[in-house]
C-alpha cells in the first residue's frame, strides 16, 4: 500500500512539474511523447492480432474502449477550450485524437468491410454550437490531411469515391473543395509533395539572395512549400549558427526550469 502510495506521489509530482514549465517548445515535447503513448496503445493491439486489420483487430482498435476514449477527449477539448487548467490532458487529449484519426484512415482506405462505422462516424459527425466550431474544423483538416497522402495528386484525392467508403464529414470536405477548387494555395491541394521541392524552393529564394527582390507572387503559389522549406531552414543546424543556438536556448531554457522545479519539490 506505502509502494503506491510513493508511486502516486511521485507521479503528481511529475504533473506538477510539467504544469509549471509553461513554454510552447517544452508543450510540443510533450504532444510529441504522448503521441508514442497512444501509438503503443494501438500497436499493442495490433500485436495481439497478428499485426493485421481483421474484424476482431478493427472492432478493437476503433470500437469499444477506443471509440469511448476518442469521445472523452473530444469533449475534454471542447470543455476546456478557453482555460488552462490542465495543458497535460488538453495535449493528451490532442495526442489520442490525432493517432486514432491515423487509424481511422488507414482502415479504411484498404479494409473498410473490416469494421462498422456508423457509430464512429456519429462522433466525428457532432454538431456543435458556434464556440467549439474551430476546434473541430482543425480535427477535420488534420482527419483530412492524413486521407490526402494516401494519393499519389489531389486529383486523385478530389475523385476519390468517400461516399463508397462511408467516411466520417465527406459533405463538409465536398463543400469545401468546391468552394476552393480554384484555389491553387488550398491546403489539401498543397498537402502533396512534388518533385524535387529543394530546387523550387532555391528558385524563390534566388533573387531576394542575388538582388534582395522578392517574388511574392511565386511564394504565394508554392506557399506550403516554401513555408516548410523556410521552417526548417530556421531550425537546421546546416545554415547557421544563430538558428542553432537559438534553439539550443531554448531547450536549456526547458531544462534549467525543469531543473528549477525539481529541486522546489525536493
Amino acid at each position: 500500500m506505502n509502494l503506491e502510495i510513493d508511486k502516486l506521489k511521485k507521479f503528481r509530482s511529475v504533473i506538477d512539474i510539467c504544469k509549471k514549465i509553461d513554454t510552447p517548445e517544452f508543450s510540443e515535447i510533450l504532444l510529441y511523447f504522448f503521441e508514442g503513448q497512444c501509438q503503443s496503445y494501438f500497436t499493442d493491439i495490433l500485436s495481439k492480432h497478428g499485426n493485421k486489420y481483421n474484424l476482431k483487430s478493427c472492432e478493437e482498435l476503433l470500437l469499444k474502449l477506443s471509440l469511448e476514449y476518442l469521445k472523452k477527449a473530444i469533449h475534454y477539448l471542447y470543455e476546456h477550450k478557453d482555460n488552462n487548467d490542465n495543458n497535460l490532458l488538453k495535449l493528451f487529449a490532442i495526442a489520442y485524437i490525432k493517432t486514432y484519426c491515423y487509424y481511422y484512415v488507414d482502415i479504411n482506405f484498404k479494409n473498410k468491410d473490416n469494421c462498422v462505422w456508423r457509430e464512429i462516424n456519429e462522433v466525428f459527425n457532432d454538431k456543435l454550437d458556434e464556440n467549439n466550431k474551430n476546434i473541430r474544423k482543425v480535427r477535420n483538416i488534420y482527419f483530412w490531411r492524413l486521407y490526402c497522402k494516401k494519393f499519389e495528386n489531389f486529383e486523385q484525392f478530389q475523385s476519390f469515391n468517400f461516399i463508397e467508403k462511408d467516411v466520417a464529414i465527406f459533405k463538409e470536405l465536398k463543400d469545401t473543395l468546391e468552394q476552393e477548387k480554384n484555389n491553387a494555395k488550398y491546403i489539401f491541394k498543397e498537402s502533396f509533395i512534388i518533385p524535387n521541392p529543394g530546387e523550387i524552393y532555391k528558385s524563390l529564394t534566388m533573387n531576394y539572395e542575388q538582388d534582395g527582390e522578392i517574388n511574392f507572387d511565386e511564394i504565394n503559389n508554392n506557399f506550403d512549400l516554401y513555408y516548410c522549406f523556410f521552417v526548417n531552414k530556421i531550425i537546421s543546424y546546416l545554415y547557421d549558427n544563430k538558428a542553432k543556438n537559438d534553439v539550443i536556448k531554448k531547450m536549456k531554457m526547458i531544462y534549467d526550469k525543469s531543473i528549477k522545479e525539481i529541486k522546489m519539490g525536493n
